[in-house]
């Protein structure tokens, strides 16, 4: 029994330590190495944890992770490990309060993996992945043969590509939800380093 006491006292004596150098792992909050399950708010809670016991390390350990939205916050730099991959949700829901209204290009609204705004001292770092799993299809456009319509852009794309043997109707178009990887606002003394970011169906970094 004495050793048992021994050992409870140790480990919490570990997780002390943890907090007292600032670092935290996003495993002790309830994150789940499952892609059917969405961790972003066991992660948003280990930040905003962080971040009210003035700022550290929020480490995401190795493991394949669905996540929507996670949001910075002051002093708070989220590490990715290696082998840590964050996939995001393909549901439109998981993101309600977290879409911008104007987007880019071909998209209405963007939706936020992992943003901040207005924060200071904030960053994204580790060897781990953000793969924001882009959908698209592919679509035919119009043939463009009125003389008229080849003043358009578009119009002259098409022309120009007939005229080499090249047929430039085909395009692709995104589907929501228009995941950004990395969406900062307004925000100072920022480090972003190591990550990869593949497949963005909005903004990769903004």
């Amino acid at each position: 029994m004495k050793h048992l006491l021994s050992l409870l006292l140790c480990i919490a004596g570990c997780f002390t330590s943890q907090a007292k150098n600032g670092v935290y792992n996003a495993a002790d909050f309830g994150i789940k190495a499952d892609t059917t399950f969405n961790s972003a708010k066991a992660i948003q809670k280990a930040i905003d944890t962080c971040a009210r016991n003035g700022g550290g390390t929020v480490i995401v350990p190795a493991g394949d992770y669905l996540c929507s939205t996670i949001w910075l916050d002051d002093n708070v730099t989220l590490y990715l490990s290696n082998g840590c991959t964050l996939y995001a949700s393909r549901n439109m829901a998981d993101y309600e309060g977290a879409s911008l209204q104007r987007g880019a290009g071909d998209m209405p609204t963007a939706q936020l993996l992992i943003g901040a705004i207005g924060k200071k001292n904030i960053g994204v770092e580790g060897r781990g992945t953000i793969h924001c799993r882009a959908h698209r299809y592919s679509y035919q456009r119009d043939p463009v043969t009125d003389d008229h319509d080849n003043d358009r852009v578009t119009g002259r794309e098409v022309r120009n590509a007939h005229n080499y043997g090249v047929d430039y109707r085909t395009k692709w178009r995104k589907t929501a939800p228009y995941t950004s990887a990395i969406y900062l606002v307004d925000c100072e003394n920022v480090l972003l380093r190591d990550s990869r970011v593949i497949e963005a169906n909005g903004w990769s970094v903004h």
